[in-house]
């Protein structure tokens, strides 16, 4: 394939500096807390008959079924077990079965079951304890009825049916998505009652959540009564009576994308003779809310409502919201996204199960725009009702920003009409072999927003508003449309306003270039911009060719602070010139690297240095430019100064025209500064990676043609560097 016949490495800053602060999140309770937990922790566990060590790590433990926790509710004294329902609903099937579901039930993993007069009961340690206190205190409760007390972080998606009932079921579909600490996914049916000041609710279905059960997905129930609640067994009140399933315990297996499927088969009722809530899973009574717990305008008449759907918490503000369900917007189809099927309640008067009405089901997304739910009714056993529902990682950052998962199929790439019929390239057939390496002292990896990452089949994509797009217009009218690549001597082109300082490379013909670009978070004006980036360039300067790889600060394009950001054209900025992805053409593979996305932590003015390294590469058997990030396949298919004070690129290598990466001659390497009393740029060449080829580049910023006596000191010191 023919390859570029120019590399040029571009790189503007100022070096107005802000320092990023960290604080830590470990957990540690005080001794006194400790001691308190310990004591709570020995009240918890009951005495076992027997106990088991589960292949996940935790303690299974069988329980005297009259000794267990439960009993401990002093409205629980005198209580009477029941060790199974008086009356079973008949839950009723479709007849319908010619659209019938691949879906499997839930089966237990593990073959343990608990001797009888005994129940199964997840041993709780004290780094439960711990974990769930910490998560109660920042926001893990009961949905509430009103949605004005949720906490900041916790997305719903659900749907509701609102008339009298005793109670409802659904198959709830298993997933285990990806979720960081302090944060929690889940899916759930809701049987709730009482009024806002009375609000009483039981919910069971799986939760993942690293503080609670390691990142798996895993029963749970929870409960709340007279303004107190509840999860699993971590409090008296639930009563166990099945000796094979314990609450907490590792739900498997789980579902796959486009294979094959798994549920949980839930129902909630009210037992008609002693008004008790059972739990049922697969047809097996689990346990029971005895009646003596509710009030009679929550739940002890029956219920108000019951919702099924997902929800997602995320305490930490620096953290982007986690994946709730599949991690699949609504929109796809069965074995894409999350479900809850089969659907059902037990209507009020006539006490006989029912499917609940398709007009009567109500459909709530506390934010639609990154997690929604879908109803269903189609012929089909379990189909004539049910939801589709959830939604990909990253509904909002802490500058409010939303990253998309999209079908990799569908993304907007292939609007592009020479890529109309293009098949999707994963990786690149053959990835260099640089020269330079990275360990050294001074080379940290940035870290990106945690929690970034998109399921299987999809890519991460930064959501585009309306904003942005006449952004990049008024950008255009004040002059920034386009990248001022190859402006050597003697090029007629208007560069007022635009300053650059540069290595360049010239000499021969290059396929791809690599470098560790510095990391700076520097302050601009709105209608400013300042950016250090990498570029390969071809052809005249009329028809430019070129990619541009970096980080930019434009608070017009992203808001404020240091970004991500790619560049190109194919015709000299006539018809093409694109940002990231706001128009078709390169095609995003990574699920976890976004274009566009903030870039920290960032470099400390004398302090600690952060940089990112990037490579652009053309794949000679494809002809497709890839991006690499830090090793990672983005996509394709396109100064007394000095360290830790001037910014820097170093690890610069290039591929050469037979695919071959080089470390460049001295003599090939040029520099350019377009004004040098503001901005400079020093090539330096040592014999230590990865400082064999660099730059060091920068400017104060105010550019007027005027310096200050220390400015100009500090462009000189850089000079004898």
């Amino acid at each position: 394939m023919r390859s570029s016949n120019k590399f040029i490495l571009l790189i503007l800053s100022t070096i107005t500096l802000i320092s990023l602060v960290t604080e830590s999140r470990k957990t540690i309770p005080s001794q006194e807390k400790k001691r308190e937990l310990e004591k709570l922790l020995n009240h918890i566990n009951k005495p076992a008959i027997k106990s088991f060590q589960s292949k996940h790590g935790y303690i299974l433990d069988c329980i005297d079924i009259h000794k267990q926790l439960a009993f401990d509710h002093p409205l629980l004294k005198n209580h009477s077990v029941q060790l199974k329902p008086t009356t079973i609903p008949k839950w009723k099937r479709d007849n319908n079965t010619s659209q019938k579901s691949t879906s499997l039930p839930f089966r237990q993993e593990e073959d343990i079951i608990c001797p009888p007069g005994t129940v199964i009961i997840k041993r709780t340690t004290l780094e439960d304890l711990i974990q769930f206190q910490r998560l109660e205190s920042l926001g893990l409760k009961p949905t509430s009825k009103d949605r004005n007390d949720d906490p900041p972080g916790h997305y719903t998606a659900v749907a509701q049916y609102y008339a009298l009932n005793f109670g409802g079921k659904g198959n709830i579909n298993v997933w285990d998505p990806q979720v960081e600490p302090d944060q929690y996914s889940l899916s759930s049916l809701y049987v709730q009652g009482g009024r806002r000041e009375d609000f009483e609710t039981i919910s069971a279905g799986w939760i993942v959540s690293p503080k609670l059960n390691h990142n798996h997905s895993s029963l749970f129930i929870a409960w709340s009564a007279n303004k107190k609640g509840c999860y699993n067994t971590l409090c008296p009140g639930f009563v166990q009576v099945s000796r094979k399933f314990p609450l907490g315990s590792v739900a498997r297996p789980v579902s796959k994308y486009g294979g094959k499927q798994y549920h949980l088969e839930i129902s909630i009722y009210q037992e008609r003779l002693t008004r008790d809530w059972w739990y049922v899973l697969k047809g097996e009574p689990v346990g029971y809310w005895p009646n003596p717990l509710f009030s009679y305008s929550g739940l002890a008449e029956g219920a108000d409502n019951v919702w099924w759907g997902g929800e997602v918490f995320s305490a930490d503000k620096d953290r982007i919201s986690p994946i709730m369900g599949s991690g699949f917007v609504p929109q796809d189809d069965f074995g894409k996204a999350a479900y809850i099927n089969g659907l059902r309640v037990i209507d009020r008067y006539s006490r006989k199960v029912m499917m609940p009405p398709a007009k009567d089901l109500v459909v709530y997304a506390s934010s639609p725009t990154c997690y929604n739910v879908k109803t269903i009714s189609r012929r089909g056993e379990y189909w004539s009702r049910a939801i589709f529902y959830g939604g990909p990682a990253g509904c909002t950052t802490e500058h409010d920003e939303i990253f998309d998962c999209i079908d990799i199929h569908k993304q907007l790439a292939f609007d592009h009409h020479l890529l109309k019929n293009y098949t999707v390239q994963m990786k690149p057939t053959s990835v260099p072999k640089w020269n330079i390496s990275n360990n050294n002292s001074q080379k940290v990896d940035p870290i990106l927003p945690r929690g970034i990452s998109c399921s299987d089949g999809t890519a991460i994509v930064k959501r585009t508003t309306m904003q942005d797009l006449l952004n990049v217009q008024h950008l255009k009218s004040i002059g920034f449309n386009r990248h001022r690549h190859g402006h050597t001597e003697g090029n007629d082109i208007d560069l007022t306003g635009h300053h650059f300082a540069t290595v360049d490379y010239e000499y021969s013909t290059v396929s791809g270039v690599k470098g560790n670009i510095n990391l700076w978070d520097l302050q601009v004006s709105e209608d400013q911009v300042s950016l250090a980036t990498m570029a390969i360039a071809g052809g005249p300067i009329e028809n430019l060719a070129s990619i541009s790889v970096g980080w930019m600060v434009n608070p017009l394009l992203y808001q404020d602070h240091i970004h991500l950001y790619t560049y190109w054209t194919a015709d000299g900025y006539k018809k093409t010139g694109c940002y990231d992805i706001r128009c078709p053409g390169f095609v995003q593979v990574c699920k976890r690297i976004p274009l566009g996305v903030l870039l920290k932590p960032v470099s400390i003015y004398d302090g600690t240095q952060y940089q990112m390294e990037l490579s652009l590469h053309q794949d000679h058997a494809t002809g497709d430019w890839w991006f690499i990030f830090g090793g990672v396949n983005v996509g394709g298919h396109f100064p007394n100064e000095g360290m830790g004070k001037a910014a820097f690129i170093n690890g610069i290598e290039i591929i050469d025209g037979k695919g071959e990466a080089l470390i460049p001659q001295i003599y090939t390497i040029k520099t350019h500064e377009s004004s040098p009393n503001c901005y400079k740029a020093k090539f330096i060449h040592d014999d230590d990676d990865p400082w064999i080829r660099a730059v060091f580049y920068c400017g104060p910023g105010g550019c007027t043609g005027q310096l200050s006596s220390e400015e100009s000191e500090g462009l000189k010191t850089l000079d004898k560097l």
